[in-house]
């Protein structure tokens, strides 16, 4: 297990992170969208997996050797999807009074 996640440490995963840390630590005001959207994040990452898991069975239709779309295609509208379904349903759930208990 532990040797799986060496395989991440490379000089290219490295510049990677560093230039997205640049990159985002440069913005100095945020739209009012993403703020808004920022404010949900917690609560998107505690339900993702169960829109993802019935997101990736319906593109794959069930059967990962013959998905409907190729993997390349697959993959991003499957990451797209779940992060769509997860920022209505929480907020969604937002807006009911005593929420934060719930998403945070």
């Amino acid at each position: 297990m532990m040797e799986w996640s060496w395989e991440f440490c490379t000089p290219n995963v490295l510049l990677a992170i560093f230039g997205s840390f640049l990159l985002f630590s440069c913005i100095q005001k945020a739209p009012r969208w993403i703020n808004s959207l920022a404010k949900l994040t917690f609560g998107m990452y505690l339900m993702h997996i169960f829109f993802l898991t019935f997101i990736a069975e319906w593109i794959i239709n069930g059967d990962v050797a013959t998905p409907i779309l190729p993997v390349w295609l697959a993959i991003p509208i499957i990451g797209l999807l779940t992060f769509l379904c997860c920022a209505v349903t929480t907020k969604l759930i937002s807006q009911i009074p005593g929420s934060k208990y719930i998403i945070g």
